[in-house]
């Protein structure tokens, strides 16, 4: 018997079999330490891009809060606005910083963020200079860098930079969640070879498997919270809206609050029978003013309420048909003023009443009649108007104003529509805030429509309104009265009690004033807390309640009011400064009957306050008038303009039609130069007092005879 133990040769199946064991271990060891290297390097990779994103959503809201801050400062001047802008000038430097550090492994984003650091600090660099402006030089000069359009493009860079950035890491996130995904494959690949080939190695194998699974499912867990992260630059946008809407609602009240005082005074001097009529017309010239400073601030307001997503739109169910005409009657005679043609057509509206946001209509065609008539010298301007039924159930309207002016450039019209961008023609009249055609454009927008251009240099241009409406039923429609100013309370009506709360004494002192002349009974509070406690001990009839006061706001001292037994009686109308339709909803669910608008106009406060409690008024007659001949118009005929050169007879023409008040002055200064003090001072008594109308009907007369005297 042979006990002689044979070696064990390679070639044999036991020795092949343990090579391959061998092999297979190997193989499985080296694929699992390579998994968890990966994990731990995806892990890694996962952190950087995670920072990259939520250091760039940083960038973008300092940005944003270093503009507002800026725009509070310009608008008002006082320093505590500057706050949002010193707080994102301390933290824009370390955002800069984590994000060059985070992209240093990345060549191609390290490139954009060292151009996204030069373009935040050429930002900075001009909001500083705006500010410097503002604080130095006034608010004329710092608006003007505004209107420059620079700062909204450097804005526009900074976020495409950005928007660069992100692009690159959402893509990045994308391919590791797919290599993890594949990685969880192989993974098991790895589990079913290992198991089939070594039993022995089956415990430690499904070890192996189970912590790399836990590690990758860890990895799958971290991108989704990532995926979640992006999901959230959301909400940080919705941030910086809201940011957006504090600074316009803040805005809104601090320039509406002293505008209501002003106004409100006006109003009420006109109503002194003691004034003569040189003072009442001084004060309507304050009143006009007021008006026209009030619209270019409201389109400033209403640009960035649009922006902040704070619009909504309004339907109501008007006539279509005299709105168009209004507008046509309106804007013929400042056409025929400058000897233009308007025209109204109305192409088959066989629908009178519609169903629309007639305010937003009115705004839109207004801003497009305005610029016709502005900037068209010759010829004719058409207001053309249809309802086209496009389906079964979708009715349109489509509003076109044609002109017969200068035209536009392609590069003109490709940034005509861009918050404060004008054309040259536009820049060079220095009038208007290039806000207009932009607000018009997102109006029509937000009701379903656009609005459009089609225009060549030298042949005119057509602006196109077009948007859906509803058909409307004359039953419901609004109606309209004729503005009367009311001199008291019928005679035989009990005196109503009426509480003024207000914390400015400017305004609880012109509101108790008119109300007193008018005939109400009148008490003053300066807060909600003492207009409770008045209430309750005056029992007035209608309350006028501000909405902004400190120690107790109009807010919760009408909610108190009204929560008791006594305050459901009593008519709560709250006065609001705000420009957001959100704050006015906020007004009416505090329980208050209705609200008015600051600054008041004693028409519709007077109006509204009668509606309410059942009131009849006198009312002034309605030809009466307190407008005598103007003594600029006396003077300027008897002075005539035929002596002046016929140069400048056409340069006050184009400045007068153009709107351009500092060019006016300019020229009379040049009248008054040349030895003719008589038509200088009439011409600067009708230019201050804009009655732009009368002077260009006097200057295209004398236009007129200088050229028959020549032919």
């Amino acid at each position: 018997m042979n006990d002689e133990v044979t070696p064990l040769s390679l070639n044999s199946r036991e020795g092949i079999a343990l090579l391959f064991a061998v092999a297979t271990i190997l193989l499985v060891a080296f694929l699992t330490y390579r998994g968890w290297a990966t994990s731990g390097r995806r892990e890694s990779q996962l952190d950087v891009t995670q920072q990259i994103v939520s250091r760039t959503d940083a960038l973008l809201l300092a940005v944003t809060k270093a503009e507002t801050g800026q725009r509070g400062y310009l608008l008002t001047g006082e320093d505590n606005y500057l706050e949002p802008y010193r707080q994102a000038r301390s933290e824009i430097p370390a955002i800069l910083l984590s994000l060059a550090k985070a992209t240093k492994t990345h060549p191609e984003q390290a490139e954009r963020v060292r151009r996204l650091g030069g373009a935040v600090n050429e930002k900075l660099a001009e909001l500083a200079a705006t500010i410097e402006l503002r604080r130095h030089k006034g608010f004329s000069a710092a608006v003007a860098v505004v209107l420059s359009d620079t700062g909204r493009k450097r804005m526009e860079k900074i976020q495409n930079i950005c928007s660069e950035i992100l692009a690159v890491t959402n893509a990045r996130l994308s391919q590791y969640s797919q290599e993890a995904q594949s990685s969880v494959h192989e993974g098991g690949r790895i589990a079913i070879l290992g198991g089939a080939c070594l039993f022995f190695l089956l415990i430690v194998a499904t070890l192996a498997i189970k912590k790399g699974v836990a590690r990758r499912q860890s990895l799958i867990g971290n991108l989704q919270q990532g995926e979640r992260r992006l999901e959230n630059a959301a909400s940080v946008s919705e941030a910086a809206n809201q940011a957006k809407s504090v600074f316009l609602s803040t805005m809104s009240h601090e320039i509406r609050t002293p505008m209501n005082a002003i106004l409100g005074y006006a109003q009420l001097m006109l109503r002194d029978p003691s004034l003569g009529a040189e003072a009442k017309t001084n004060l309507k010239i304050i009143g006009r003013s007021g008006e026209h400073l009030l619209s270019i601030i409201n389109d400033v307001l209403d640009m960035s309420k649009i922006e902040a997503g704070r619009t909504e739109v309004s339907p109501v169910t008007f006539n279509l048909d005299q709105l168009l005409k209004d507008l046509a009657a309106m804007f013929r005679l400042r056409a025929e003023a400058k000897a233009l043609v308007f025209e109204l057509v109305s192409e088959g509206n066989q629908v009178a009443y519609v169903v629309a946001d007639e305010g937003k209509i009115r705004q839109v065609l207004v801003n497009l009649l305005g610029n016709a008539v502005k900037f068209t010298q010759t010829g004719k301007v058409t207001l053309r108007a249809s309802l086209e039924q496009k389906s079964a159930d979708e009715l349109w309207l489509l509003a076109s104003v044609e002109d017969t002016g200068f035209g536009l450039t392609a590069e003109e019209q490709a940034k005509l529509f861009q918050p404060f961008s004008q054309t040259s023609r536009g820049i060079h009249s220095q009038e208007g805030t290039g806000l207009g055609l932009a607000i018009s454009r997102k109006c029509a927008r937000l009701m379903g429509g656009d609005v459009t251009v089609s225009s060549n240099p030298g042949e005119g241009s057509t602006f196109r309104f077009e948007i859906p409406v509803g058909r409307g039923e004359a039953g419901v429609a609004l109606k309209r009265t004729v503005p009367r100013r009311v001199v008291g309370i019928q005679s035989g009506t009990e005196s109503p009690r009426i509480l003024v709360v207000d914390d400015q004494l400017e305004n609880r002192d012109w509101l108790t004033k008119l109300l007193t002349l008018v005939g109400f009974t009148v008490q003053a509070a300066e807060n909600g807390e003492v207009a409770i406690r008045t209430c309750d001990e005056w029992k007035p009839q209608l309350i006028l309640m501000d909405m902004h006061m400190p120690v107790m706001n109009g807010l919760e001292a009408t909610r108190i009011i009204k929560a008791r037994p006594r305050g459901k009686e009593t008519t709560i109308v709250t006065l609001t400064a705000s420009a957001l339709d959100q704050d006015r909803h906020t007004v009416l669910e505090s329980g208050a009957d209705d609200f008015l608008s600051k600054p008041c106009r004693e028409e519709e406060l007077l109006e509204k306050m009668g509606s309410l409690l059942h009131i009849v008024y006198d009312y002034e007659e309605s030809d009466k008038t307190d407008d005598p001949p103007s003594p600029g118009l006396t003077a300027l005929k008897a002075a005539t303009l035929d002596q002046l050169p016929a140069g400048i007879i056409e340069e006050l023409r184009e400045a007068t039609s153009n709107g351009s008040k500092k060019r006016l002055n300019q020229l009379i200064a040049r009248v008054r130069e040349i030895d003719h003090a008589g038509p200088a001072d009439a011409l600067q008594e009708l230019a201050n007092k804009y009655e732009y109308d009368t002077l260009t009907k006097l200057l295209e007369e004398a236009s007129q005879h200088s050229s028959s005297q020549r032919s």
